[in-house]
Formats: C-alpha cells, structure tokens, sequence
C-alpha cells in the first residue's frame, strides 16, 4: 500500500469524521469517498490507516461511523463485531474529539505530480513491458524511476492496458485488484535480475484484445494523440504528465522510453474503443455495470455439517445434478423478485453462472449442486476472483446451493428431484474461508534433460 497517499487520504478524511461524531450521526461509504473526492473502491485503505491510528492512540474506533447505504453497519474490514457497533458509537459520540488535533498532519510530501487523483474517471494505465508472463501482475523494485514508483499509485478497480513490446501492440486489458502491497520482487523477464523490495499490484480479468492495436494504428492518431497531451497541460502544473507515449515533433510516436508504468488519461483512453468494447463483451456485466449490494450473509453452513462436496465420477448423473442445481437456483431467483434470469455459465472464465436481474441491479449468481449434504463446495480460480473483486467493489453477488439432489432414472432418462437449497448474498471468498486441496505448479524456464 502507497503509505503516503494513503496518510494524504487519512488526512482529509479525519476531520469528516469528527464533524460527523459531532452531529452523533453516521455516514455511507459513498458519501465519504465523496467528501474527499476519491472513488468508493479505494476508500478502505485509507480507513485502514485511521483505524489503526486510533487503535495506536488507544481512541474509539472513529471509522465506525462509515457505514453500508443497505446495512446501515460497517463493513467486514471494521474492526468493530457487529455486536458492539452501538456501544461503540456511545463512546464515540461521547467522546471530547475538539481535544485531539489531526494525527495525519505531517511535513512529509509526496514529490509525485499525482495530477488526477481529484478525478475518480482518472483510473487508466499503461504497463508496457517484454515479459513472458504478461497479465500476471504489475510488478516493480521501490525506486524513483517514474516508471516503477507508479506501480504504487494504482487503485483497487484501476483499469490496465498491456502494451507489449515484443509485438509493438498493445494487446490486453485487465482490471487492478487490491491495493499496491510490499514484496521482494525481481523483475520476471530478466534471468540474471536481484531480488529486492519492490511493490505488486494483483490484477483479475485479464483479457487479450480481438485484434491488437499496433503502433501503425497508434501513429494514425497522432494528431489526436498530440491534442490530447496538450489539452492535459494545464492540469499538471509545471510537473510531469507520466504520458505512456513520446510526442517528438519531427518523428512518429514511441512508448515513452523506461515507463515500466504510465498514467493513461481517461480521454485518451477512449480514443481506442476496442479497450472499453472488449471490457463490455468479455468481463462480467455486474463489473461493467456495478450497483450497490444488499446485506453480507454469513458462510456456507452449520457447525453439524461436514461433508465436502465431493466429485461426481458418472458423467451423466454429474451433468444431471448441475442441470437440476441451475434449475432451482433459477426459480429461486425468480421468487426473490428478480424479474429476469440469464444462464451466462458457457462464457469461460466469468466467475458465475446466473445474471439475475431486478430494476437496474445485476447480480452475478454461482451455483453449486451436489446429491451429497455439504458444508465445503469447490471452486475455480475465476469464481473465487469474481467473487473477492466483487466484494471489494461493493457489487451484488448470491452463492446457491442445492445439494442432497435425487437422480432416479424416468423413462430411460436420469431426472433430478428434491434437494435442499441454501443460498447466501453477497458471499465472501475470504482466503480465510478458502481450503487448499490442489495447486497448479508452473515449470520454470530453466530445466536439465535427462
């Protein structure tokens, strides 16, 4: 996590708080990002920093007061249980805040010209880098290389051209996941790098482009390029703009020379329209289009129950009990009030398998089937992705479960029947939640033949 753009965030949101307190009142998580003119999703790292404050200076839990718009209750990263949220609000409105001045106000600067941070539409950049396993992360040694101290100003939900310089193309697209966090790192297209502390940046929804958008079709736009930059002076100030191309007056556009990362301005990221085509076609609708989720429901099961979900080793029966599974969860779904069902489980990595639909919210439904009784379900890579980045970004996710299903055979055909349908809104794939029961090992590059 960038500590000092985070600390810059803690600052402002300090003395929101304490009006807040003031008043005895609470506020949403929306409206805060507001009052400090940040998006939503990152908003949590900086409560984090107050949260931790406080518990340092051993004051009540200000960051109580920011709440879910549904809920009405903060959210799972709140140190607060559920239990003790009234009594700790008591001691917050109780509390003689006028006697304590802004922890976070400090000298300390942030020398980088961060010109778009007062812009939430500001979310676009550009990794332009030869590496083999592209989409895997941003990674970067701690420096200030523009290039790699870049890496820790990307948000949770920020949007990631892949540029790669093998092809002289860009070539995909991902979305950032999670804050910047420290690590030893050495850079992966390099055999003979050091390991050093660098930052990394988890991405999801990687995605490669129908057609790549060659530097031919980049210089086609040069102009437009050209205007872009100039129109994007004013906002720097004198600094840099971190521009991911270079603008030579007498020659074409290149990739602007050791920009390991480079900050994308939204205009000129819809210069290219097959960026936000392939997000809208490929990546799940509820991440294209997100709405704010009802409740959190607690994790699958009771303390009586045991039984993982198993594997169905008969074909046929498998391909019944999922059938059946899919079918109840969509008349479930439908007596929930959704107005409208979509079986999405054919597209390859979405991450669920229903789009329930009610008003203008759409929410990714996963459905697990088994004739066992379960307490564990399995689960692909993809599904516990969606499910985390949904989460984070407050989108409207549902986990149905439909197990101890009866397959008989009718007229020469299996039939499922029965079964017990449990289901959870808003579920957690919390790493806490999640049980190891294989890994997929990737063979390095470097190998003896025997």
């Amino acid at each position: 996590m960038n500590t000092l753009l985070q600390t810059s965030r803690a600052r402002s949101i300090w003395p929101v708080l304490i009006e807040i307190a003031s008043k005895s009142e609470l506020i949403t998580y929306k409206k805060l990002a507001d009052a400090i003119n940040i998006h939503v999703r990152p908003l949590r790292f900086a409560l984090e920093v107050v949260q931790d404050k406080c518990r340092d200076l051993n004051l009540p839990p200000l960051t109580s007061l920011v709440v879910n718009a549904q809920t009405g209750v903060p959210g799972s990263g709140n140190s607060v249980q559920l239990e003790d949220f009234q009594n700790a609000l008591k001691t917050i409105y109780g509390f003689d805040w006028k006697s304590k001045s802004n922890p976070f106000i400090v000298d300390e600067k942030d020398p980088t010209n961060t010109w778009w941070l007062d812009n939430e539409n500001e979310r676009y950049w550009m990794e332009s880098t030869n590496r083999k396993d592209l989409g895997k992360d941003l990674i970067a040694p701690i420096s200030s290389n523009a290039g790699q101290k870049l890496v820790s100003y990307v948000e949770d939900g920020d949007i990631v051209i892949h540029y790669d310089q093998n092809q002289g193309a860009i070539v995909a697209i991902s979305m950032a996941k999670g804050a910047p966090f420290e690590s030893e790192t050495r850079w992966p297209d390099r055999k003979l790098s050091i390991r050093c502390p660098g930052y990394k940046v988890n991405l999801a929804f990687f995605t490669y482009l129908p057609t790549p958008i060659t530097l031919e079709s980049i210089h086609s736009l040069d102009s437009e390029i050209r205007k872009i930059r100039e129109n994007l002076e004013p906002k720097l100030e004198g600094g840099p703009a971190y521009f991911p191309f270079q603008l030579p007056e007498s020659k074409v556009i290149q990739p602007s020379q050791g920009m390991y990362l480079s900050k994308v301005p939204s205009e000129l990221f819809t210069l290219f329209p097959q960026l936000d085509e392939t997000i809208r076609q490929v990546w799940p609708l509820s991440i294209v289009s997100p709405e704010k989720p009802a409740t959190r429901i607690p994790p699958i099961g009771t303390s009586g129950e045991s039984t993982g979900q198993g594997r169905e080793t008969n074909t046929e029966r498998r391909l019944e009990v999922e059938k059946y599974a899919m079918e109840k969860a969509e008349e479930l779904l439908l007596s929930l009030g959704f107005s409208e069902v979509n079986d999405v489980s054919y597209k390859d990595g979405l991450g669920y398998d229903l789009e329930a639909i009610k008003g203008e919210v759409i929410t990714g439904v996963e459905v697990k089937g088994s004739r066992s009784r379960v307490n564990f379900v399995d689960l692909q890579k993809s599904e516990v992705d969606f499910a985390q980045n949904a989460l984070n970004l407050d989108l409207p996710t549902m986990l149905v479960v439909v197990d101890e299903i009866s397959i008989n055979e009718v007229a020469g055909q299996l039939k499922g029947s029965g079964g017990r349908i449990r289901y959870w809104s808003n579920w957690d794939a919390h790493e806490t939640l999640l049980v190891p029961k294989s890994y997929s090992y990737k063979l390095p590059d470097e190998f003896l033949l025997g």
